[in-house]
């Protein structure tokens, strides 16, 4: 992929390729992109994807919604000029873009290396290094979650 790919998750869902910006349509496609881009590189689950869309009470047809919003995220992707951007792979999906071209991950990766803000304490402690990818995942997913809901 060329270096003009940006994905934005903190704040609005945004994903920005090589000829524009991907048209996402309802809050269910920015969360699925927002999910796959949290995981950027390694493969979500089916079944994680309807647990953030859904929780714990999924209709019966939520493995097909799902598939079908990932039909319309992927040619929303193909328009903006990121074809094969999101990749079936057992069991689940892959979005494959680089974590460099994800603003959470950037961030993270900034603070992890600087390992300091607010006041210059130093805040890279075990416990952020070990738990801040899984803390910000949890954050954003549940975040995610609440927004889905109001949609319901």
């Amino acid at each position: 992929m060329k270096n003009s790919l940006t994905v934005r998750i903190l704040g609005p869902t945004e994903v920005v390729g090589p000829t524009g910006p991907a048209v996402l349509t309802g809050t269910r496609q920015r969360a699925l992109v927002a999910l796959l881009a949290l995981n950027a590189g390694n493969v979500v689950t089916a079944s994680r994807l309807v647990d953030a869309m859904y929780g714990e009470n999924p209709p019966r047809t939520a493995i097909r919604t799902v598939q079908s919003h990932l039909a319309r995220v992927r040619q929303a992707f193909d328009q903006c000029g990121l074809p094969n951007a999101v990749i079936t792979k057992d069991p689940g999906y892959v979005l494959a873009v680089p974590r460099s071209q994800v603003d959470a991950h950037v961030f993270q990766d900034l603070v992890e290396k600087n390992g300091h803000t607010h006041n210059g304490r130093h805040t890279t402690d075990e416990r952020a290094t070990n738990n801040g990818t899984h803390d910000n995942t949890k954050a954003k997913t549940k975040a995610v979650e609440r927004d889905e809901r109001t949609v319901r």
